[in-house]
């Protein structure tokens, strides 16, 4: 899915609510301190072993396909943990009749398997597990646009447009509950992303009512027909040659690395043209800063955040492509209660003691942790401002941050006002 501001990681494992609804309500949320938590809910990960993952047993294929804090768990610890699962059923297998008529016929229809289970390919891996969504920040969305077709929507810097899991703490789900009297018409299946914007990126998006609509948007994006404005406010005084440039550097993804790169030899084409708006000396005490106009004519992941790095001007805030980290005294918690224990008295009804998300969530809540917990993600200075899309009878404008108008007493330098 086409995006110039950059695309969020796309969901890789899907889950379903588990039956037992009634105990574990799914898709409830609860806001403390201007964060939004969802409180969590069991539910089933289905995992299909790959043709490579036949022969191995259970414990082995779990303990090193699925390690906790993002995969970077010791393996020792994964085999304790997963030996754990297994032991107690919470791993079940279902496996389709074999077609070979030389052996036994084996059928198992999601029987739940111990740590030396051997499994074949295409086996049906079923795992029950307690989600705990991302916290994220509690501003919901409002509406730019509501007609026929398209819902356009101001997305706060914060709110992830999907997330890992199939949850709620993303910015459809936040939408239709937030925004239930306004959209009251839309089912929420029935609204669909054309396309996204990172978590730390505010700004105009665009959902559409069914995939016709959807296929309107993302083609036009596709043949370049659109016309993209965002508003960046970076580091440094820019001293572009007639105060206007474009970067057409080639850009990879790294997964390892979780960003964009610039790579002349294996990158994809990407061009995005810059232009100054106005600067700003000493920029709050971080030293200049300067407002400038991007206009991506492609769009690939991270493509503006990572055109303006490589012109050596992060965007503020944008730590993961150099930028000073300036919001850190603003940074929010997870998991700090209010002052009537809000947050204690919610999670403390779903968690789990086989959970090991809901054992480090008690540590915090108990304030039995030596480390701070960690920072939500904070925005960054990216602002997607208009959209306009002809072959979708699109054109759209979401009003602009504080951090992106011009201050009283400030002039522009130079840059031509004819310019568009």
């Amino acid at each position: 899915m086409p995006n110039a501001g950059g695309e969020e990681e796309p969901p890789a494992k899907r889950t379903k609510p588990a039956e037992d609804e009634d105990r574990y309500p799914a898709k409830s949320y609860v806001v403390v301190g201007g964060l939004r938590y969802v409180v969590p809910y069991l539910a089933e990960q289905s995992y299909v072993a790959k043709e490579d993952e036949g022969g191995r047993d259970m414990l082995s294929l779990l303990s090193e396909k699925f390690r906790l804090q993002r995969g970077e768990q010791d393996l020792e610890e994964s085999r304790r943990y997963w030996s754990g699962e297994l032991q107690a059923g919470r791993v079940s297998v279902k496996r389709r009749k074999s077609r070979r008529e030389d052996r036994e016929e084996i059928h198992l229809n999601h029987v739940v398997v111990g740590p030396d289970f051997v499994t074949e390919r295409q086996d049906s891996i079923r795992i029950q597990k307690h989600v705990h969504e991302r916290v994220v920040w509690a501003q919901p969305p409002s509406v730019l646009l509501n007609n026929s077709r398209f819902v356009v929507l101001h997305k706060p810097a914060g709110v992830p447009c999907v997330d890992s899991e199939d949850g709620v703490n993303n910015v459809l789900s936040v939408t239709l509950s937030e925004l239930q009297a306004e959209l009251s018409n839309i089912p929420a299946k029935k609204l669909h992303l054309c396309h996204r914007l990172d978590a730390c990126v505010s700004g105009l998006l665009i959902t559409a009512r069914g995939g016709k609509n959807v296929r309107l948007v993302t083609d036009a994006l596709a043949r370049r027909e659109a016309r993209k404005t965002y508003y960046a406010r970076v580091e440094g005084d820019c001293s572009f040659p007639g105060d206007a440039t474009t970067c057409a550097a080639a850009l990879a993804w790294s997964g390892r690395l979780g960003k964009a790169l610039v790579d002349p030899v294996a990158g994809k084409p990407a061009s995005t043209a810059f232009e100054v708006v106005f600067r700003v000396a000493g920029g709050g005490g971080s030293g200049p800063q300067t407002v400038v106009r991007a206009s991506p004519a492609t769009g690939l992941r991270h493509q503006i955040r990572v055109h303006l790095a490589h012109l050596g001007h992060p965007i503020v805030g944008d730590v993961l492509y150099g930028a000073r980290p300036v919001f850190e005294e603003g940074a929010k918690r997870v998991y700090q209660d209010d002052g009537e224990g809000t947050l204690r008295s919610v999670l403390e009804q779903t968690l789990q003691p086989w959970c090991p998300k809901c054992a480090w969530v008690g540590s915090v809540l108990a304030g039995g942790r030596a480390q701070e917990p960690p920072a939500v993600e904070m925005p960054i200075m990216l602002h997607a401002a208009r959209y306009q899309i002809a072959a979708a009878g699109l054109d759209v404008e979401c009003p602009p941050p504080s951090w992106a108008l011009l201050p009283a007493g400030f002039d522009r330098r130079p840059p031509s006002e004819s310019r568009t």
